[in-house]
């Protein structure tokens, strides 16, 4: 009684509402460590709208005595009573309205996450942001992404390139979900291999070394060299097996897009040293291309994403494309 006059005190409101608050906060603060759950609201929500147990629990797929047994446990813990019974129909009590409002906003969040989820699950929704090495993105990704935007036309794709520093940072930082490149491999990553992409040289088709079939790393040192610049995979790559093949390259100019040095390559300007998959399937009628004789002067390129990122609907459907095409490459 103490309790109820210092209420009615501090809020300024009457007797009936300030017992009401009480009820209503002591109900609730019991509730919270019970055994309610998402069934107890929708139960009460449903008896709610068809004020009758039977035709209530039908909508709900339940016998009645199942429900009945939702809105006894659901009033047991709150401890108060929810609903007006009689004959012929069943009401809220006030505290019931009260109590449904805020059932009613829960249930449709809960409702929405459910859909989101199944959305999300079913590719009818989400997004993919993927990042790759320029020389992928020239040749292997086109038709892939063609295809997934077509399969899953809801999912917003997003695709940037950048050199294997940058795709590496991306990933680490979240900033997309999956990378294709040729990327340092370690706990850090969950990847798969798709593909072997070889070094080439690209030159003018009246350079000395265009009459070759296949060049050393020998023959090319005695010539101008236009090499990918520092921090990419190429120039990583170029630099490590020139050096185990004992010779120095004489790297006359360096070009950061592979665009740029077949265009230099064009001009005379010296013999560039590309990926494989980033010289496109034509060429200048002037430009030639000649593969090193070096087996191990390939990379590995490889789908994959940070290992502690769980993979999401879409990026699975995106690598198993990416695998099946690369099949054909």
């Amino acid at each position: 009684m103490h309790l109820r006059f210092l209420l009615i005190g501090a809020l300024g409101v009457g007797a009936t509402e300030c017992l009401f608050v009480v009820s209503y906060f002591f109900a609730i603060s019991s509730a919270m460590s019970r055994r309610i759950n998402i069934k107890h609201l929708q139960a009460l929500r449903a008896v709610a709208n068809y004020r009758h147990f039977t035709r209530a629990a039908a909508s709900l797929g339940l016998s009645q005595p199942a429900l009945s047994t939702l809105i006894k446990q659901l009033e047991d813990d709150l401890g108060i009573a929810l609903l007006n019974r009689s004959t012929r129909s069943v009401e809220l009590t006030p505290i019931g309205r009260t109590f449904l409002v805020e059932g009613n906003q829960t249930l449709s969040s809960f409702e929405r996450a459910i859909a989101r989820v199944s959305d999300l699950a079913a590719l009818r929704a989400g997004r993919l942001r993927i990042a790759a090495l320029p020389s992928i993105c020239c040749r292997v990704l086109p038709p892939v992404i063609g295809a997934f935007r077509e399969t899953y036309p809801s999912i917003a794709l997003s695709l940037s390139d950048a050199h294997g520093d940058g795709v590496l940072e991306m990933v680490e930082s979240g900033l997309v979900d999956v990378a294709i490149g040729y990327l340092p491999v370690g706990d850090d990553f969950h990847h798969t291999p798709i593909l072997e992409d070889a070094l080439q040289v690209v030159m003018h088709a009246s350079h000395p070394l265009a009459e070759a079939k296949a060049l050393k790393w020998a023959d090319i040192s005695e010539h101008d060299v236009i090499a990918m610049s520092h921090g990419t995979t190429v120039r990583r790559l170029t630099d490590e097996r020139a050096g185990i093949a004992g010779v120095v390259l004489r790297n006359v100019l360096e070009a950061n897009q592979m665009q740029t040095a077949i265009t230099f390559a064009s001009a005379k300007l010296g013999a560039a040293i590309l990926p494989g998959f980033g010289i496109p399937e034509t060429l200048p009628s002037d430009v030639v291309c000649r593969p090193i004789d070096d087996p191990e002067a390939r990379r590995t390129i490889s789908v994959f994403r940070a290992s502690r990122v769980q993979e999401s609907p879409a990026s699975a459907a995106f690598t198993k494309m990416l695998l099946d095409h690369s099949k054909s490459l």
